[in-house]
């Protein structure tokens, strides 16, 4: 059984909804993760810790884990044995697990354990999902073609050993920093789901066909006719396009290709173009929900591998500006069910990693001498730089700074004996969830008992007020300081603008969290600071100094609408729109 390292009546925080829009952050997913009877943090066959859900797919819960006898992060489908497609999983688990072919995601261990079955894979640290990638909009078409021929070889392996995926999806296909095409949970996602089909290689075949469309336009294709994806992007040739129309079906292109392996033929003898019209520049793709997040960057821009191509105005027009996500500025696009088009929820970094190895990132490699000349200057700028620094620092006084505590921006200026105490940044000790509910709103967020760069996010309401069992709730952190200090105030990012927050503060007499008290604050605290409606950056100041361990930030008036809405959230009156935030952030000022 698992080892748990919480006490009795401990739970899991709803699903993060980072890796599969299928999975949901709304009551029904919430129950399916408690109904497994195991948290963040407890041990499964006595090595894998379990770190964080990442998403829900049909009865199963898929976690992050940490193999501690192998010290490597994992992948772990979890589910009850008395689920009805817990055995049809199992011995999909043990079939997939037999796939040599290094296109796919290996099956590590399938494991029955008193009530749970559990499937282990390997958790791919630099992996990003095509829907990642399509989140800055079309690939190169070399790139396009190289992805297609890949995926059409290893489904024709995965075939000709009698095995069928049947959920090829932007989902379940990632590509790696290095380019390498890789194919998550080849049997294991159509067991899940309980996906069926009379003619399962004409159903990977369709859906290879649609990957590939997807690639060169953004879009999913239109049927029964599809737009020549040479009418949406001028770059495909007509050649091209007869072949990715035939892998789609029969028509004026030709008939229907009957395999997998004639249709990397048909790509393998397509003309290799001179060049293509570079894409625009789009924002790079945030760390993969599917894989690890502390993770995987995209392939860093000005890492081109070919000498600068002609640039040709592209006929079509770039995706537009994606918002980010209330989730994190660290999240990358979703996509429709309709359109594989991004529909918010981006970041706001650059998309280097979806320009493929031919182009290194949007520009292609442009005035690289000029590059160079500018990077030669920068060098030099930097070194006078650091000289300066080194010099001015060593008279300074008044920059000295024990240990990491930084000074405030106001005081780090100022030298002297007159001046008043040096205000320092506190960071918090551990961080724990305080909900008015049940105290475990996101603690899927918290790794170790602390913010990472994935912020801490709350659940998605039908409304903007938090409820729960229609009653208001407020939902927020309790951070622990360690010891007692005196708090003047705190700076707190947020994932999306408009949301009211409040600070309170415990009795320097607290010394421990205190425990949940439904429907009101933790007993002990007082409020100390609010703010209205703002934007990203919320600055929470006391009007005079508090003496405390224990402070709790929480969102207690409306949340603002969400960038990207989990629509699988039923609502009984339905705008259309889910409500939500996320505290990326905190920095404590201790006077």
């Amino acid at each position: 059984m698992p080892q748990s390292m919480h006490g009795p009546g401990s739970h899991v925080a709803a699903a993060d909804q980072t890796t599969d829009p299928d999975g949901g952050l709304g009551a029904d997913a919430e129950a399916l993760i408690l109904s497994l009877g195991v948290t963040v943090g407890d041990r499964l066959d006595g090595r894998y810790r379990l770190d964080r859900v990442l998403h829900t797919t049909g009865p199963a819960i898929t976690w992050l884990a940490t193999d501690e006898k192998l010290n490597r992060p994992n992948r772990i489908h979890l589910l009850r044995s008395d689920q009805p497609r817990a055995e049809a999983f199992m011995a999909a688990a043990r079939a997939a697990a037999a796939m040599a072919d290094n296109h796919f995601v290996q099956v590590l261990d399938a494991v029955p354990d008193e009530g749970l079955y559990y499937v282990i894979t390997e958790w791919l640290h630099d992996g990003h999902t095509l829907g990642e990638v399509l989140s800055g909009g079309p690939v190169p078409v070399t790139e396009a073609v190289r992805i297609t021929t890949e995926l059409a070889r290893a489904i024709t392996e995965a075939h000709d050993q009698g095995l069928a995926h049947l959920r090829l999806s932007p989902k379940t296909v990632l590509r790696t920093d290095t380019g390498e095409v890789k194919i998550l949970d080849l049997c294991l996602a159509a067991a899940l789901t309980g996906t069926v089909s009379r003619d399962p290689l004409g159903t990977d075949l369709s859906a290879i066909g649609e990957l590939a469309y997807a690639l060169l336009t953004g879009r999913r294709p239109q049927q029964p006719e599809p737009v020549r994806p040479s009418e949406l992007r001028s770059e495909v040739t007509p050649q091209l396009d007869d072949v990715v129309l035939r892998i789609l079906g029969d028509g004026p292109a030709g008939p229907q290709y009957q395999t997998p392996t004639e249709v990397a033929d048909a790509l393998a003898q397509l003309p290799r173009p001179r060049y293509e019209a570079p894409l625009p520049s789009t924002p790079q793709t945030a760390p993969l929900r599917h894989q690890q997040t502390t993770v995987m960057p995209a392939m860093p821009a000005g890492t081109a591998r070919t000498t600068a191509m002609p640039q040709v105005a592209p006929s079509y027009q770039p995706a537009p500006p994606r918002p980010t996500a209330h989730g994190a500025p660290a999240r990358p696009g979703s996509y429709d069910e309709d359109e594989y088009r991004p529909r918010g929820g981006g970041s706001g970094a650059g998309h280097s990693g979806s320009r493929g190895s031919d182009h290194g990132g949007g520009g292609g490699g442009r005035n690289s001498s000029a590059l160079i000349g500018i990077g030669a200057l920068a060098a030099v700028a930097a070194v006078a730089l650091l000289a300066y620094t080194m010099f001015n620092n060593s008279g300074s006084k008044g920059n000295q700074n024990a240990g990491n505590t930084s000074t405030s921006n106001s005081q780090a200026a100022t030298t002297g004996s007159s001046q008043a105490p040096a205000s320092t940044d506190v960071t918090a000790a551990s961080v724990s969830v305080y909900d008015e509910d049940n105290g475990k709103e996101g603690s899927g967020y918290l790794v170790g008992g602390q913010l990472t760069d994935k912020g801490w996010v709350t659940n998605q309401y039908c409304g903007p007020n938090p409820t729960h069992s229609g009653n208001p709730k407020s939902t927020g952190l309790i951070f622990d300081l360690g010891s007692v200090k005196s708090i003047s105030s705190a700076t707190v990012t947020i994932g999306t603008a408009g949301a009211a927050m409040e600070m309170q503060a415990a009795d320097a007499s607290v010394t421990q969290v205190p425990a949940l008290v439904p429907g009101s604050a933790p007993a002990g605290f007082k409020s100390i600071a609010t703010t209205d409606a703002g934007g990203t950056t919320v600055t929470l100041k006391a009007a005079s100094p508090v003496s405390t361990r224990f402070v709790l930030i929480w969102f207690n008036k409306s949340l603002p609408p969400v960038a990207n809405p989990d629509k699988t959230i039923g609502c009984a009156k339905d705008s259309g729109s889910r409500y939500g935030d996320s505290v990326m952030s905190v920095k404590f000022n201790a006077s």
